[in-house]
């Protein structure tokens, strides 16, 4: 009779197999980094002081830990209003190329959304959440997430609450009010969803602090020791907030936070009556820098530059392809697709800055009344606001206090205005 194998012999067995198998990468996609990605509700650089922009003076060690252990980018433009800024994120797209110039917005489903685009790169091996603020479409049509391919959704469909303390929120197919506070409640959420993971994933936590209605956080979350008027309970937002990123943080898994690449995003300028350190009327709502750039700080699983600022142009359009390269190194391999351009490898490498022209668009709307354009290379910026143009050398003037147009043009001038003029043009006609 054949002699089979002890069952010591075949317990061996099938270890060295089970190793063999996660060496290979055949396991459970060991090697595909889980990405949390949050974002920050009118959220400016004057916010946070690692930007040195401003007198807020926010509070904020946990979002200042990502910074001192990844990277902290200067030149992030987003637009200078929320449904905007999303619809690009999730399309890769430009306002003038996906229908969302503007607010309100209606995303349209035609346009391949960054949920679909991962679940393709990865075979399928991604579980997609969006936790908090969602705002691309109607307000009542809680499907349009998962018409875009989210797996699972949890928030508002609106800008904002009405009241953080009580709020309507969308929540396994039913609408409900909730009286925790809401950044309390989100990160409660993303903590059980994350627990529950088995394989790689991808978190999109929407926060909508802190936009108003501005309201003093539960305490314990902030140190201000008053919050008497809505400037110091905006900064009490903002430290809370940074509270409850600490929180989720501290709750993912060492083994689960080393395979994570964490992501936090302003979604547009602080708002007028809290911008701090740019002009008065220069914050959201505008396409003057104190409007348009944001914050945005990387760190985790294949971030290998530590406590480092980096000042090449990044554009919200770039997320999608950024993103798809994170789930699949292959993916878009010339590093762009639609409007945006991978800054991946800037995780990596302070070198080969691929974007050599930032773009931002504002759609008319009942605020503005023309479509209003913004568009810049590494010195120099020009406006275009329908009825009149601005220039500013921001290596010199990063304020813009002074508009060159006002005076007359050097030949470097205005041969920088007649680039940035043709370069609009094209992206115009695209």
């Amino acid at each position: 009779m054949p002699k089979f194998p002890s069952s010591n012999v075949v317990l061996l067995l099938q270890k060295t197999f089970f190793l063999l198998i996660c060496v290979l990468g055949f396991g459970q996609n060991n090697n595909q980094s889980n990405i949390l990605f949050i974002i920050g509700d009118d959220m400016g650089v004057d916010t946070l002081n690692k930007y040195n922009i401003g007198d807020l003076n926010a509070n904020t060690p946990n979002l200042d830990s990502l910074s001192a252990s990844g990277i902290t980018f200067t030149n992030t433009w987003a637009a200078p209003v929320c449904s905007a800024t999303r619809a690009s994120l999730i399309t890769g797209k430009y306002g003038i190329h996906n229908g969302v110039p503007s607010v309100p917005g209606n995303l349209s489903s035609s346009h391949k959304s960054i949920f679909k685009e991962i679940k393709e790169q990865s075979n399928n091996t991604y579980a997609t959440c969006v936790v908090g603020k969602w705002h691309l479409g109607r307000r009542n049509n809680y499907d349009h997430p998962f018409e875009h391919g989210v797996d699972e959704f949890m928030g508002i469909l609106n800008s904002g609450v009405k009241n953080y303390y009580q709020w309507e929120k969308y929540e396994n197919g039913k609408v409900e009010t909730c009286n925790t506070y809401a950044t309390e409640y989100f990160t409660n959420y993303a903590i059980d969803w994350i627990k529950n993971q088995e394989n790689p994933w991808f978190m999109w936590l929407a926060h909508v602090a802190p936009h108003a209605p501005f309201q003093t956080p539960p305490k314990g979350t902030y140190t201000l020791t008053n919050t008497d008027t809505n400037r110091d309970k905006y900064i009490a937002m903002i430290e809370s907030l940074d509270y409850e990123i600490g929180r989720l943080l501290k709750s993912i898994p060492k083994q689960t936070l080393k395979n994570t690449i964490v992501i936090f995003l302003g979604d547009n300028g602080s708002p007028g009556r809290m911008v701090s350190g740019f002009p008065s009327r220069r914050g959201k709502q505008t396409i003057f820098q104190g409007g348009i750039t944001v914050p945005l700080i990387i760190s985790g699983k294949g971030v290998t530059r530590k406590d480092e600022n980096e000042d090449a142009l990044i554009n919200i359009s770039d997320f999608y392809t950024t993103f798809s390269q994170i789930v699949n190194p292959k993916a878009f391999s010339s590093g762009i697709h639609n409007d945006g351009v991978s800054f991946k490898h800037l995780l990596s490498s302070s070198k080969k800055h691929n974007r050599i022209h930032n773009f931002m668009v504002l759609g008319a709307n009942r605020r503005i009344n023309n479509t209003i354009y913004a568009i810049r290379n590494k010195e120099y910026k020009l406006l275009n606001l329908g009825d009149s143009q601005e220039l500013y050398n921001l290596k010199t003037d990063p304020f813009e206090l002074n508009n060159l147009l006002d005076e007359t043009l050097s030949d470097v001038q205005e041969t920088a205005k007649t680039e940035l003029q043709n370069t609009l043009n094209v992206i115009l006609k695209e």
